[in-house]
């Protein structure tokens, strides 16, 4: 039901009756005042003979100003007349002159009345389940405009301040308050009893058999509403709502018995997942393991977000297993795992215990930022059919700045100097002191750092081999030959790395996993405590495009933590341990070999040998 916003009701109507009376079409209203003088009323400039009412009144000794009428309630502005004579005289004129009057000082006043029907409305935590209710139909039938026009310019008294009044175009002769509390209820009835009007309680108006629809989007943000705004009880329904405060309507909804219901946006999985093909679905893997019900509950999880997703179940829980099932659901062949360092064997045995019996999944590390996988490596043979993981920390996959000192004799520095300038890499080079130079590689400056790859270095110079590998550090090596094998899925172990959007870290994470093709998948466990929108939402930003979701929530008026908690629990599975306690067996024991390497084996060589002790 489309309606106009009169915040300020009373002087706008009060100005329109003005009109349709008797004063705003070039006439006059002659009325009592509380004191029994005559006050004549009129529409400014209105003349007769050419003579303004307002010049024929000044000379017969009136006095223009606001007054109290009969009613003792209502005041109105005009022509106070000194007597009922020179009150007279200027009626007369007006009438001799063809004019209009008015004469309001014979008729019984109106006893206006004001309903108070139910009203869904919810302002913040208070409830407003009332309104008021103005119906001039009757007024007009029986042509009392002045009356009502004398009720409505007291509603400043009765009515509080900041309530709004909406006219409805379809009732033109309805006028409907905002919502109000019983306090203000209460406080309204004392009120206008002292003015005469009468309050009476009423059934909603305009029932319609139609029920009310709430559609919450994708996101789970907010609810599209949907009514048949002709029913009364709907009338002050929102457009949208937020998710969480759509409960409290929908109990306003039943108080009132209108049907409701709610409809949510699917997120819709590929058409037709064949489940079989993830190993330990259906059918034991090679170590003779399934998955538990909460781990395909999991999988289900992230293929209904359009794998793109973060789970975030504790420790132990078991979010590795679920992330290579997600990873074979969605039929992934090319698949990066960037991970911290202290978990790399872990995912290397995880992958080979969850792959089908007879399969062997190619497993590549990347061992240092300096080695970056070439694409014969990463390509393998293109026959074999075999999923291919690439296994690669934060620290190697993300680009830093690295310096070089240099260290010369005193007649080759102008030579460093030359052949860096000749590269257009001068500005890579500073003095330390008189002997030394230091090369500086910044990751973001990515035009320098393709001056420095063309520097020529003299064949004396002992740190060209540190220039060559810090310069594979910093131009991202490792990170270009990821992004040139486009990988179709991308999962981020400990998430919580990222969770700096300004990082380097973050920044080239990012940059991986951001292409909406793509598995995107988050892991960890670790709760975010503090700071839940700095925090928590570049975490997510990196698997759910939230550009559009920051523009709806602004409009809606959601603030960033509202919106982080809403995105979480919708992109977001968590389950603790003693939620899956029960599907879990007493203990598991398993016996992981750990090759020794450097120092340690050394050390254990001279124990075996009796060297040591």
């Amino acid at each position: 039901m489309p309606l106009r916003n009169l915040t300020y009701l009373p002087i706008v109507l009060a100005r329109h009756l003005e009109r349709e009376s008797g004063a705003g079409s070039g006439g006059i209203t002659v009325r009592l005042t509380s004191t029994g003088k005559i006050l004549i009323s009129y529409r400014r400039y209105t003349a007769f003979g050419g003579v303004e009412v307002y010049e024929m009144a000044r000379r017969h000794n009136g006095g223009w100003g606001r007054h109290t009428l009969q009613d003792g309630v209502a005041e109105a502005w005009g022509m106070l007349m000194p007597t009922a004579r020179k009150a007279e005289d200027v009626i007369d004129w007006v009438r001799r002159e063809q004019g209009t009057v008015h004469d309001e000082r014979h008729r019984p006043s109106l006893i206006p009345l004001v309903r108070v029907r139910p009203l869904i409305r919810r302002i913040g935590d208070e409830a407003r389940a009332w309104s008021l209710e103005i119906d001039l139909s009757k007024v007009r039938r029986r042509g009392d405009l002045e009356g009502m026009h004398r009720f409505l310019s007291t509603a400043w008294r009765w009515s509080p301040p900041g309530l709004g009044w909406f006219s409805v175009e379809e009732v033109p002769d309805l006028l409907v308050s905002g919502g109000i509390t019983a306090e203000m209820l209460a406080e309204i009835r004392e009120r206008l009893a002292h003015h005469g009007a009468e309050v009476r309680e009423d059934q909603p108006w305009g029932i319609a058999e139609d029920g009310v629809t709430a559609r919450l989007d994708a996101l789970g943000l907010l609810h599209t509403i949907t009514a048949n705004r002709q029913d009364r009880r709907c009338l002050a329904l929102p457009d949208k709502c937020l998710a969480h405060e759509w409960p409290e309507w929908r109990s306003l909804l039943d108080d009132l018995d209108v049907d409701s219901r709610e409809e949510r946006a699917s997120h819709h999985a590929p058409p037709e997942i064949d489940w079989s093909r993830v190993p330990g679905w259906s059918a034991p893997v090679a170590s003779g393991k399934l998955l538990r019900d909460y781990q395909r509950a999991g999988i289900e999880f992230i293929a209904s977000r359009g794998f793109r997703a973060m789970i975030g179940d504790a420790m132990r829980v078991g979010k590795t297993a679920q992330a290579i099932g997600a990873v074979n659901a969605r039929g992934c062949r090319r698949i990066v795992a960037i991970l911290p360092r202290s978990v790399v064997h872990v995912w290397r045995r995880q992958i080979e215990e969850w792959s089908h019996p007879g399969e062997e999944p190619r497993i590549i590390e990347v061992r240092g930022s300096t080695n970056p996988p070439t694409p014969r490596d990463l390509t393998g043979d293109p026959e074999d059919g075999r999923a291919t993981w690439v296994l690669v920390t934060y620290d190697t996959v993300t680009p830093r700045s690295e310096s070089v000192t240099l260290r010369y004799r005193e007649d080759q520095q102008e030579e460093i100097e030359e052949v860096f300038a000749t590269a257009g890499a001068a500005d890579a080079i500073t003095r330390v002191d008189a002997d030394s130079l230091k090369v500086t590689l910044d990751p973001d400056d990515e035009p320098l750092l393709r001056a420095v790859e063309q520097v020529r270095f003299p064949t004396w110079l002992l740190e060209a081999e540190k220039i060559r590998s810090a310069l594979t550090r910093a131009g991202g090596q490792v990170r270009r030959a990821l992004t040139l094998w486009d990988p179709d899925g991308v999962i981020l172990d400990e998430a919580y790395r990222i969770k700096n959007p300004k990082s380097a870290r973050t920044r080239t994470v990012r940059a991986l996993i951001q292409a909406p093709h793509r598995l995107g998948l988050l892991l960890s466990g670790t709760l975010i405590r503090n700071h839940f929108d700095v925090e928590g939402l570049p975490m997510l930003e990196a698997v759910v495009a939230l550009d559009d979701h920051y523009h709806a929530a602004r409009r809606a008026g959601i603030d960033k933590t509202a919106l982080a908690q809403t995105l979480f629990k919708k992109f977001m599975l968590r389950r603790k341990l003693s939620d899956v306690r029960d599907q879990l067996p007493p203990k598991i024991r398993e016996t992981v070999e750990i090759p020794l390497g450097g120092v340690c084996q050394i050390s254990g060589q001279l124990v075996g040998s009796g060297v040591a002790g």
